[in-house]
């Protein structure tokens, strides 16, 4: 088991470096047997005596002329917010890139500057007062990621075990799951 980040994961399964791997679907599609997998949504987050503190959603206008903390150039995060401030003909005003979300955090306590994280990230830090964490409106910001793998012939029992128990995980997570 290695954790890369999605262009990682993309590159080792096209090197056949991976027998298995999930990656931001945004980023493509590649040519091997996949499923959908998770979806998750990101979040502002901002220290709480920010100008943008108050509000309860945003717009990346309403941001990108904020100081960015980002995360590590080429990570899923980091690609959408430059493709979205592409979009929108506007640059980022990002100084500071870190590694991990808590690095992120301990920034956006001190008033550096303003985050993207997803939702479940930002709850996880919930017991903390010096931010708050803002939905964004726009359709970008909910990602999707795809489950993908080599072809079943090229797998070991082991991996096409992960695969089924990654699946089934899939199915009874999903928003339309059904309960027992």
């Amino acid at each position: 088991l290695q954790e890369l980040n999605s262009p990682g994961v993309i590159q080792a399964l096209g090197r056949e470096l991976a027998d298995i791997g999930i990656y931001e679907s945004t980023l493509g599609a590649m040519p091997l047997p996949s499923l959908p997998y998770h979806h998750d949504r990101l979040v502002l987050v901002v220290p709480a005596a920010h100008a943008l503190a108050g509000l309860d959603s945003v717009r990346a206008a309403d941001f990108l002329d904020c100081d960015v903390i980002g995360l590590s150039e080429g990570s899923a995060i980091a690609s959408t917010l430059e493709r979205v401030a592409a979009e929108a003909q506007r640059s980022i005003r990002m100084r500071i890139r870190v590694s991990s979300f808590a690095s992120m955090m301990a920034m956006v306590e001190q008033g550096i500057g303003v985050g993207l994280m997803p939702e479940q990230v930002a709850r996880s830090f919930y017991g903390n007062r010096r931010f708050r964490h803002i939905e964004i409106s726009e359709d970008w910001a909910v990602r999707r990621f795809v489950l993908c793998h080599q072809p079943a012939a090229a797998l070991s029992s082991a991996a096409k075990a992960v695969i089924d128990v990654l699946a089934d995980l899939t199915a009874v997570n999903s928003p339309t799951a059904k309960p027992d």
